[in-house]
């Protein structure tokens, strides 16, 4: 069972053991690398700010208490958000993304009365792929060169859940 709360600062230690590790970092578009305390510290002091702006809603995912990873949503319009989430590599294969990912879209959907999510994957992250279509999303299609990873453009896939 997974628990999506507020960044603390006692994530601290927990981020930067989970994010410098090249096998989760890989996968997500802007996490620096190495990952420092600095980093930490400014995320987590951000993601506290961030509590009180309605388009950015940041989580720690828990389980029993530890810090296993991170998921959010970006509202792009009234109706309409991204989201995006990792999961620390020892804590892979556990059911503990889906978990997060059905607790954010309860948020969005009921608590925010959005209409449609959508999640961009790099080419290849196929255990993401393989969480958004356990949710419920849909595959949209893919955009070559779609983001930039480290100055090196990247094909993404995109997904989406309308309701």
């Amino acid at each position: 069972m997974v628990e999506l709360v507020n960044y603390r600062f006692d994530h601290r230690d927990s981020l930067v053991k989970l994010l410098n590790n090249p096998n989760v970092e890989k996968w997500l578009l802007s996490v620096p690398s190495p990952y420092t305390y600095k980093d930490a510290d400014y995320f987590i002091a951000n993601s506290i700010f961030d509590i009180n702006i309605p388009d950015v809603r940041r989580f720690a995912i828990e389980t029993g208490g530890i810090h296993i990873g991170g998921i959010g949503l970006r509202i792009k319009q009234n109706y309409y958000a991204e989201v995006g989430y990792w999961i620390g590599e020892e804590y892979w294969n556990c059911g503990y993304g889906s978990e997060a990912l059905k607790q954010i879209m309860e948020i969005a959907f009921e608590d925010l009365s959005l209409v449609r999510l959508s999640a961009i994957v790099f080419e290849g992250n196929y255990a993401s792929e393989k969480i958004l279509l356990k949710c419920g999303f849909e595959y949209e299609g893919t955009m070559e060169k779609g983001r930039v990873k480290n100055g090196v453009p990247v094909d993404c896939k995109v997904y989406a859940k309308v309701i």
